[in-house]
């Protein structure tokens, strides 16, 4: 019974050793963690900057209205909105309101939305600021006119208007949501910091995304 085993404890020893100590093949590479192989990183894909238009003066905003016309319509800062159609810019802008906008550094034509069914009724809406003693954020509706590339500058009506208590953090962005509402991005009014609260003050609408 002795020498049975201890043939037995011999024969173990044996297999053992024959499996390099561990149970498995010594010159095998365990895979990595999760059980498949990785593969090199792909490279970098390469890209190549291409000028699509030139002309343009303080390009703010780009929008292309629902009306299957390929044209997309260029907010200048200063208070004028172009056409890019086919590549190029339109000689005549479709909007010129730089008489009304107070513009430079963070103020200006800051925001344009077209309605969803702008091919049907022709409205739009922009954002900008004004200054007559007082600096405010305007949100005016306007309509195109008869010419599908010219709007009716005396079509504006105003919605509303907010005091701005400095020049910069206006906001500007306009957009319609799935809901057919517009949202309107208010900046806090600047000043650094928002130094008077205003994000976080409900009694104001400074700092705020609005709905109309």
């Amino acid at each position: 019974m002795r020498k049975y085993v201890l043939f037995l404890f011999a024969l173990t020893a044996l297999l053992i050793a024959s499996c390099g100590g561990n149970g498995g093949d010594s010159n095998v590479t365990p895979p990595p963690p999760g059980g498949m192989p990785t593969e090199p990183p792909a490279a970098p894909p390469q890209l190549t900057l291409v000028s699509f238009v030139s002309g343009l003066a303080s390009p703010l905003d780009l929008q292309a209205p629902n009306d299957d016309t390929g044209r997309l319509f260029v907010v200048e800062q200063e208070g004028t909105i172009k056409i890019i159609r086919n590549g190029s810019v339109v000689s005549s802008p479709f909007l010129d309101i730089t008489s009304k906008v107070s513009s430079g550094g963070e103020t200006g034509l800051l925001g344009l939305a077209f309605h969803p069914d702008f091919a049907q009724n022709g409205r739009f809406y922009l954002n900008y600021t004004r200054n007559s003693g007082q600096l405010q954020t305007v949100i005016a509706e306007y309509r195109v006119s008869a010419n599908a590339d010219q709007a009716d500058a005396s079509s504006e009506r105003i919605l509303f208007t907010v005091d701005q208590p400095f020049t910069n953090h206006n906001g500007g962005q306009l957009a319609f949501g799935n809901d057919g509402f517009l949202y309107i991005a208010l900046g806090d009014g600047g000043g650094g910091g928002d130094p008077r609260g205003n994000a976080q003050d409900l009694q104001t609408l400074l700092g705020k995304i609005l709905r109309n």
